[in-house]
């Protein structure tokens, strides 16, 4: 069965604590507490109760949480109005809600580079 784009594979709800490292091909969505390194083939979502210490390797990043670490993105990285980030974000595309709190290095990535 092929996993719908919207489907997630593994949720760490709200209130849960997580360490270690996640790798899986589909979506992923953290509510929680995380600690660890984190890889999606796919779309990780970081929700506004979400507190990640940690590395993202993803299609595309969604953070509306708090994220403390580096963000590597085939893809997009979206940080929503409630995010809070802190680290190195490489990326082709970036978006930014007004409201964000971003401080680190952000670098582009090449579509050579990619494949």
């Amino acid at each position: 069965m092929k996993n719908s784009s919207n489907s997630m594979n593994l949720i760490i709800e709200k209130n849960a604590y997580f360490k270690g490292t996640i790798n899986a091909n589909g979506n992923i969505k953290i509510g929680g507490i995380f600690k660890g390194k984190i890889y999606s083939d796919n779309n990780v979502y970081i929700s506004s109760t979400a507190e990640i210490i940690g590395d993202i390797e993803a299609k595309n990043v969604y953070v509306s949480g708090k994220v403390n670490g580096n963000i590597l993105a085939n893809g997009k990285v979206h940080f929503t109005s409630t995010s809070c980030f802190e680290g190195n974000i490489t990326a082709r595309r970036f978006v930014v809600d007004k409201g964000a709190i971003i401080s680190g290095v952000w670098k582009n990535l090449k579509t050579s580079l990619a494949s």
